[in-house]
């Protein structure tokens, strides 16, 4: 009877071991060869492996270490499987990325991002669900309108408006820049949606106005790193007539929420690890640039360090130009009497004077985005718009070793509850009333 189990652990190995190897011929990735040295290692290692249970079949001693590769492959999955589900919010950004689509829908439903359980939307512009709740975020409160505002407004005039992306929306601060402003007396509606662009703003201000909303006073957040893209997309995707799910794109329902996560994990890690040191091994260490931050090192590609181009003549600066100036449009049609615009800088911007090495290639991109921002700081200027560039500000706090600028989740630069509150010490006085 042990004979016939060992037998039947050998035989499942042979079985999943020639499975992996017709996978592994079939599989046939953009950048490689048919039969490229990934794959050949690939059909090598199996074939050796099926000589080796080919060689075992007829000796029993040998097939007792078949089993035990058997039940230690189980073992080793179902812990990473119970690991991966307990641990789905705590796990880095790194390892999300390897996760299977259900696995990141049910991470999204936990946490506020981005799938059908969460948002909705009318036209090109997207929503949370009224009155969602996220349970790993407990501190934000979305209101009827799909927005974070944890006090309740009548339609009518309030002192200020906020219209932004995931900076605005604030979801890693436990208050957001209207719990701040709130406080310091003003009524503020915060409109900020993560993944939105001016196209979104502007979207947002008019659903506001239509509700009977006015507002003396409305403040642009201006993330530089990718509202040019993502106004250019928004733009495009109006253009082809496009609502919010193309335009977002993988915000499908969660999908057998229960099949197996980690073979899913551990096929993605080895095309990652396949990609990362067979198919591109032009990526060296010495083209990584390590980020020294109070709360670790952290490394990134050098190809992150190649400027975003959108010079004045580029379809990125003409969507942003017809972007900027229809939200200025709506916050005047919404009653607004004075615009503020905050720039939020870019990643490499916040955290230059932290790069260990390539200083050079960073300081080059980070110069190229200041310089994007002084054009954006025109561009209001000419809208009748005041400008508040919070670059270097945060970029400097960061450098000083300050904890909590931002939310200290590898290079995120999201702006934790001191990060907002080094904003709301900026903007004050801007928005102190008579100014």
């Amino acid at each position: 009877m042990e004979l016939k189990f060992h037998k039947l652990m050998t035989l499942a190995l042979a079985v999943a071991t020639a499975a992996l190897m017709v996978a592994a011929a079939l599989y046939q990735s953009t950048d490689q060869l048919r039969f490229g040295p990934a794959k050949l290692a690939a059909l090598a290692a199996g074939a050796m492996a099926l000589a080796w249970l080919r060689f075992s079949w007829r000796r029993p001693r040998w097939m007792e270490v078949n089993t035990l590769a058997v039940i230690v492959t189980i073992a080793a999955l179902l812990s990473l499987e119970i690991g991966v589900r307990v641990l789905l919010v705590r796990l880095p950004a790194g390892f999300v990325a390897l996760l299977p689509p259900a696995a990141l829908q049910v991470l999204a439903s936990r946490t506020g991002q981005f799938s059908t359980a969460t948002i909705e939307g009318e036209g090109i512009a997207h929503h949370y669900r009224p009155f969602l709740t996220f349970p790993e975020q407990p501190w934000v409160t979305i209101d009827r309108f799909g927005f974070r505002n944890a006090v309740t407004y009548q339609p009518g005039r309030l002192d200020m408006l906020l219209v932004g992306d995931s900076m605005v929306f604030a979801r890693d601060s436990r208050r957001d820049l209207g719990d701040h402003l709130r406080a310091a007396g003003f009524s503020v509606y915060n409109a900020g949606m993560p993944g939105s662009s001016l196209v979104h703003y502007a979207s947002n201000v008019r659903k506001l106005k239509n509700a009977g909303y006015r507002f003396d006073t409305v403040v642009i957040g201006v993330c530089m790193d990718n509202d040019f893209e993502d106004t250019l997309a928004a733009t495009e995707a109006m253009q082809r007539g496009d609502d919010w799910t193309r335009l977002l794109g993988g915000t499908k329902e969660i999908e057998n929420p229960w099949f197996p996560w980690a073979p899913v994990l551990v096929k993605n890690a080895v095309l990652y690890l396949k990609d990362r040191f067979l198919d591109h091994p032009e990526l060296h260490a010495d083209e990584q640039i390590a980020i020294r931050t109070p709360w670790g090192e952290h490394f990134v590609d050098m190809r992150f360090t190649a400027p975003d181009h959108y010079p004045p003549e580029s379809a990125g600066w003409k969507s942003f130009q017809s972007a900027f100036a229809d939200l200025v449009a709506a916050a005047h049609e919404a009653g607004a009497g004075k615009i503020v615009v905050t720039i939020y800088p870019e990643g490499l911007v916040l955290f230059e004077k932290l790069a260990a090495d390539h200083q050079d290639a960073v300081a080059q991109a980070a110069a190229y985005n200041r310089d994007l921002s002084a054009r954006i700081a025109r561009l209001a200027a000419d809208n009748g718009a005041t400008v508040l560039d919070l670059s270097e500000d945060l970029s400097a706090m960061v450098a000083s070793g300050q904890r909590g600028v931002t939310t200290e989740a590898g290079l995120d630069y999201h702006l934790s509850d001191h990060g907002v509150d080094a904003v709301l010490d900026r903007l004050r006085p801007l928005l102190q009333r008579g100014n």
